[in-house]
């Protein structure tokens, strides 16, 4: 019989990766997130592995998962992990930081050989740089000579390092005072300033200055006409093949952070635009492009597991849309791949989308009584075909729910 694989919800990797400390801990809003919505794994694990959760999951939740058809892995505290001493096949975080290997140096001891040997199980200073928006950069170069000119997939922006205020000036003077400031380690939308000087969103240079004094420097690129923000799937595998998983839409809000996913490969909400065909044949040339462009990068020498590229549909100003196919790379797993394994749980004509929100007091525990009672998820040949569902334990301020159509 295998062993199981071990699952752990840490969406601050990313910040503990830039911290480079052994004992970084997340700001107490973040870590409520972390505790909030630790069951997420779930819809990643198969029903004979674990999901690491800081305290026990609440009963009620458990029924109706029960009740939905949904197949749950086992939920088990970290101590519980430590004093079982089973051996575990592999250990499987959200993502990798020193902190996580220092955390978790137990952990991966209970784990198999041939886990223990690849190069991610050892954490080494490359790897910081790999995790950061330089992955991107260099991505998105790769790409270029693989996309074919007059197609519906550009890169058209060349990516600037920040290292002090005047070139952040420097910069918004040469972008026409449109440009999107980022944090080489920050995720969700988080470590963002967007600046449109022409529409009066002026930039924080306190910010750029504090930012590249914490973490040495920031990115800087044009500010683009969004439409529709997507991201694009992959597996390294040890030996160096990369698997294309699949793509997927997601929502965010006006700060650019990320709010929820689309359920379906082809929403219809994507599908009614006059566009659509364009965009349909973008998103196959650009998986084709990334996979071959992720190859040659050879990742695997450092690292295997997920990863995800977001992307994004955009305006130019000659009024057509294009798929700029490499604005971020997240070595890790993302909500998109989440989305996917999700939605291989739904009936196949479910439509619809999940969001997460934070509420106050018992908001979404009084929410999900309400929308239960209200819109009470349906099955249809043993998948879920409609209703709404919680995706995690309604007993915290941070929630995670389906809407099915």
């Amino acid at each position: 019989m295998q062993s199981p694989d071990l699952y752990l919800f840490n969406p601050t990797c990313d910040i503990a990766v830039g911290n480079n400390s052994i004992s970084y801990t997340p700001a107490r809003g973040l870590l409520l997130f972390e505790t909030d919505t630790a069951t997420l794994p779930m819809w990643l694990a198969r029903c004979d592995d674990m999901v690491c959760v800081p305290a026990t999951v609440d009963v009620p939740f458990l029924d109706l998962m029960t009740q939905c058809g949904i197949s749950l892995p086992r939920f088990v505290t970290l101590g519980e992990v430590l004093g079982g001493q089973e051996s575990l096949r592999r250990f499987v975080p959200w993502g990798w930081s020193r902190a996580t290997h220092h955390a978790y140096a137990d952990v991966m001891r209970l784990c198999d050989a041939s886990f223990r040997a690849l190069p991610v199980a050892l954490w080494q200073p490359a790897h910081r740089e790999l995790m950061s928006r330089l992955t991107a950069i260099a991505l998105a170069d790769v790409l270029r000579p693989l996309v074919p000119e007059g197609s519906p997939v550009q890169l058209p922006m060349s990516t600037r390092i920040i290292r002090s205020v005047s070139q952040a000036h420097d910069v918004l003077e040469g972008f026409s005072g449109r440009v999107i400031f980022k944090a080489p380690w920050s995720a969700s939308g988080r470590g963002l300033m967007m600046c449109d000087v022409p529409a009066g969103r002026l930039p924080d240079m306190r910010w750029v200055e504090g930012s590249v004094r914490q973490q040495g420097f920031l990115t800087a690129e044009p500010f683009l006409n969004n439409e529709i923000d997507l991201s694009f799937h992959f597996e390294i595998h040890p030996g160096g093949e990369v698997e294309y998983v699949g793509h997927n839409f997601f929502n965010t809000n006006d700060k650019g952070r990320f709010t929820g996913c689309l359920l379906a490969a082809w929403p219809d909400e994507v599908m009614r635009r006059d566009d659509a065909a364009r965009l349909r044949a973008a998103v196959e040339l650009a998986a084709v492009a990334l996979r071959q462009a992720l190859a040659g990068m050879a990742i695997h020498r450092l690292y295997s597991g997920p990863l995800g590229v977001d992307a994004l549909w955009y305006r130019a100003d000659d009024g057509s849309c294009y798929l700029h196919p490499a604005i971020e790379t997240n070595i890790r797993y993302t909500m998109g791949r989440l989305n996917i394994s999700l939605r291989q749980r739904l009936h196949p004509s479910a439509q619809g989308h999940w969001q997460m929100e934070q509420f106050a007091g018992n908001g979404f525990g009084e929410f999900c009584e309400s929308h239960l009672r209200q819109s009470p998820p349906v099955l249809e040949a043993g998948q879920l075909r409609s209703g709404i569902l919680p995706m995690v334990p309604w007993g915290g301020s941070w929630g995670a729910w389906l809407v099915l159509r």
